[in-house]
C-alpha cells in the first residue's frame, strides 16, 4: 500500500498547485454573529464546561482520540484580537486547566494505548468560523510519531473512535473540569 502523501510511481511527494488568491476572501461561517453555530449553543452531553467566558466542548464528529476537545468564547468573538481584556487575561488559565485535566487522566481512559496522555496539542487556526476557539489534541502517552504537527494528520488518517470511546472522553474530562 502507498502512503496516501508519497505519489504512486516514483514515491516522491506530489505537487499541488495553490489555487489563485480569492481578494476580497469570502466571509467565515458565524460572521458577525449571524448564523453562529456556537453563539447561544445549548449545554448538551458534549459540553464539558461552561461559565460566563468559556465554554469547553468535547469533540465528536469523526475523531480518533477520545478527550479531543474545543475552547470557545461564549461571547461571540472574531478571533482572538477580538476578545476583551477580561478574556484575553482568563484565556491562558483555561488553556492550562484543560491541559491539566487531559495529563491526569490515568491509566485505564479511553484512548490509545493506556489511556493516559504524554503531551496536549493546542491548534488555533480560525480559519473555519468566525467564532473564537482553539483545539486540544491530547497525544497519547507513548506514541511518539504523533508528536508535533502530525497529531493532527494522524487524526484524519486513523479510524475515529465510536461514540462510546468518545462519550467516555468527554464524561472523564468533564469529571475534571467539574470537581
Amino acid at each position: 500500500m502507498t502512503h496516501p502523501w508519497i505519489g504512486a510511481d516514483d514515491n516522491t511527494l506530489p505537487i499541488k498547485a495553490l489555487s489563485p488568491p480569492e481578494l476580497p476572501e469570502p466571509p467565515l461561517s458565524g460572521a458577525g454573529g449571524v448564523g453562529c453555530d456556537a453563539c447561544g449553543r445549548a449545554v448538551d452531553r458534549w459540553t464539558v464546561y461552561e461559565d460566563d467566558t468559556w465554554r469547553v466542548r468535547a469533540l465528536h464528529r469523526g475523531m480518533t482520540f477520545p478527550g479531543s476537545a474545543m475552547l470557545e468564547s461564549v461571547r461571540h468573538a472574531n478571533g482572538i484580537a477580538d476578545l476583551t481584556p477580561d478574556e484575553t487575561a482568563t484565556f491562558g488559565l483555561m488553556c492550562q486547566r484543560v491541559t491539566q485535566a487531559l495529563l491526569a487522566r490515568p491509566a485505564g481512559g479511553p484512548g490509545y494505548g493506556d489511556g493516559r496522555v504524554g503531551r496536549v496539542h493546542m491548534h488555533f487556526w480560525g480559519d473555519g468560523g468566525e467564532h473564537f476557539h482553539l483545539w486540544l489534541f491530547p497525544r497519547p502517552l507513548g506514541y511518539l510519531d504523533l508528536r508535533g504537527s502530525y497529531l493532527v494528520e494522524w487524526e484524519e488518517l486513523l479510524p475515529p473512535a465510536s461514540e462510546d470511546e468518545l462519550l467516555a472522553g468527554a464524561a472523564d474530562l468533564r469529571s475534571r473540569l467539574n470537581p
